[in-house]
């Protein structure tokens, strides 16, 4: 039951997360100021709970060091659409789909 959840997980998953030319392609909807750090797949559709507030663009700093956390520091993690919205697309470069599908998998909570 769990391992058919999980292959039911990283299939939504990967209908997510694009392959471009620099690298993967993730779009994340961020919710600032929340009460714990989680990242969530609701509606298809990652969301990232964040705790810190919007000033002096912490948010998108949070949200790059998130990411650098889960796929291991091994990775070049930038915000190329936006900055300044709460519907951010990031890219993750120096990883392959399959590992970031199993990396996201782990920390994924669904509803």
């Amino acid at each position: 039951m769990v391992l058919n959840k999980d292959n039911e997980l990283r299939n939504k998953l990967s209908k997510l997360i694009r392959l471009g030319r620099e690298g993967l392609y993730l779009r994340v909807y961020v919710v600032p100021k929340a009460r714990k750090l989680e990242i969530i797949l609701e509606n298809d559709e990652l969301i990232l709970y964040i705790n810190e507030s919007c000033k002096r663009h912490r948010v998108n700093q949070g949200v790059v060091s998130y990411f650098r956390k889960i796929f291991k520091n091994n990775v070049e993690v930038r915000i190329v659409r936006g900055k300044y919205e709460r519907m951010k697309i990031i890219e993750v470069k120096g990883i392959t789909q399959s590992e970031a599908l199993e990396l996201l998998t782990r920390h994924i909570t669904t509803k």
